[in-house]
């Protein structure tokens, strides 16, 4: 504590690690999406077939998703980089660190189906770099926490 009694800060490194990393990947999702998006509304031609429309409607939806996947990583990742170690925000960022998984594991699963993931391990790594920034956003959430409740017991002794 300091001498006005108030918890100091201390910042979990994890965490912290973590929602730089998720600020990085949403912007580059948002630019993937944004390209995705711009890309199949510039492909729309009239002598297109109704299955070649299908698959530049797929496109624009997968680009929708992929910015707002992108927006929400930003949003969690500038807030769990900011926020962490402070002691009312702690589950705030453990809902934004399974939110941010889920979403991963559902960019993992349309990729999969979209894309030939076992010939590239290019696509792999690209699959697995999301999952692994959300874990680590999870345990520096569940890190931070501990930290918090530690430091809560040691003001209370």
């Amino acid at each position: 504590m300091d001498n006005n009694g108030f918890i100091k800060e201390r910042k979990q490194p994890l965490l912290t690690g973590a929602g730089i990393l998720a600020v990085a990947a949403g912007l580059v999702l948002l630019y993937f999406g944004f390209f995705m998006l711009m890309d199949s509304n510039n492909s729309i031609s009239p002598d297109l077939t109704v299955q070649q429309h299908k698959i530049l409607k797929y496109l624009a939806i997968g680009g929708v998703y992929l910015m707002v996947n992108g927006g929400f990583s930003v949003v969690c990742g500038f807030y769990g980089a900011v926020n962490s170690g402070l002691v009312d925000n702690h589950r705030k960022c453990s809902i934004y660190g399974w939110v941010l998984l889920a979403f991963s594991v559902v960019n993992v699963l349309i990729m999969t189906l979209i894309t030939d993931v076992a010939g590239n391990q290019f696509n792999i790594i690209l699959l697995l770099v999301p999952i692994l920034i959300a874990v680590m956003y999870c345990l520096g959430a569940f890190l931070n926490q501990r930290m918090i409740q530690e430091r809560l017991k040691e003001n209370e002794s």
